[in-house]
């Protein structure tokens, strides 16, 4: 890279955190978060994994959805229902934002939430929250969008969080790719993307037994492990950045979140991603195997999940998939 202009963006940088870390004196409004549904809540999986008995994986809900008479079941991940309700209580605001089409982002979202959380759903939606943000708000920055932040991936498309709120700083977005990201939106709680062609077949051979928080895997089941941690991984961020803004009056979201998420002197601040060097001070980019804190992380999420009283209607996953297709698509 040219001296000058590796100069400028480090300047760019420093100047983003400088400006990032200056605290409101006003009282913050609760902070949002703004998940992603593709690989950060659910997987699209082939019809065909419905032939295989739904209870051999009973930790992910299968969520019915038809394109064309093409049936597409999404399988939700595990505890986000847990982690949704402790949200909730900590007073906290919900919205989701996907590249995905606006129909299906809205049937499938809707039949999960109505499903997994139908009381804590049915009320907030009716106040405004559980806003749903599809493809048609994404922005087009066009071709030639220029770097303007050392740790911004330069794409056509981005999630522009100012079609939520007209203050971006006390929201954050959970999301797998970073080529959506803007670099005035850092950080954001990463997921490293899914291998999605493999999925299914790994997915069909996932989890043998439960015990606790233990999960026994057999091959190269790794994903099934990755994507059982993602709740808990998720919340306990969420839980250091809460923690640190109760100790640091004026502290927004975002502030909290670079503090939480800054990588430890011995971790390379230089993140390869696609082929481009990006400078990341953030632990974003990085494996969640490769990370320092996930442990830590996903004890403290799962500590939180564990006391969480979720909702229970004694269907198992596939009773529950067959009601919704008949309701919403009267399949019999």
């Amino acid at each position: 890279m040219n001296l000058l202009k590796h100069i400028s963006i480090c300047f760019s940088f420093v100047f983003f955190l400088s400006s990032s870390l200056i605290a409101s004196d006003s009282i913050q409004e609760a902070p949002t978060i703004v998940f992603d549904i593709d690989h950060v809540l659910c997987v699209k999986l082939d019809n065909s994994v419905l032939n295989e008995p739904i209870l051999k994986f009973p930790v992910l809900q299968p969520i019915p959805f038809y394109d064309n008479e093409k049936s597409h079941p999404h399988f939700f991940f595990p505890d986000f229902d847990a982690l949704f309700l402790t949200l909730i209580q900590w007073g906290w605001h919900i919205d989701f934002f996907s590249y995905g089409v606006k129909e299906r982002n809205e049937r499938v979202l809707s039949a999960y939430l109505n499903l997994v959380i139908p009381d804590e759903y049915k009320r907030l939606s009716e106040e405004g929250e559980f806003r749903i943000f599809s493809r048609d708000d994404i922005e087009n920055c066009g071709p030639f969008l220029s770097q303007s932040y050392a740790h911004e991936y330069v794409a056509e498309s981005k999630k522009n969080l100012s079609v939520l709120k007209k203050d971006i700083n006390n929201c954050v977005l959970v999301d797998d790719d970073i080529t959506m990201i803007k670099g005035e939106q850092y950080p954001f709680i990463h997921l490293e993307p899914l291998p999605a062609q493999a999925l299914s077949k790994k997915i069909n051979r996932t989890i043998q037994k439960r015990r606790g928080n233990y999960y026994e895997q057999k091959g190269d089941l790794l994903v099934a492990q990755q994507i059982i941690n993602y709740a808990p991984y998720i919340l306990g961020i969420l839980y250091e950045c809460k923690v640190l803004m109760g100790e640091r009056e004026g502290t927004n979201i975002r502030e909290a979140l670079s503090q939480v998420l800054l990588k430890p002197e011995e971790v390379e601040k230089i993140c390869s991603v696609w082929g481009r060097n990006l400078v990341m001070p953030w632990l974003i980019g990085v494996k969640i195997k490769d990370n320092p804190y996930a442990n830590r992380w996903i004890s403290v999420g799962n500590q939180l999940i564990s006391k969480i009283n979720k909702h229970d209607n004694h269907m198992n996953p596939f009773e529950e998939y067959k009601k919704i297709e008949k309701d919403l698509y009267h399949k019999d």
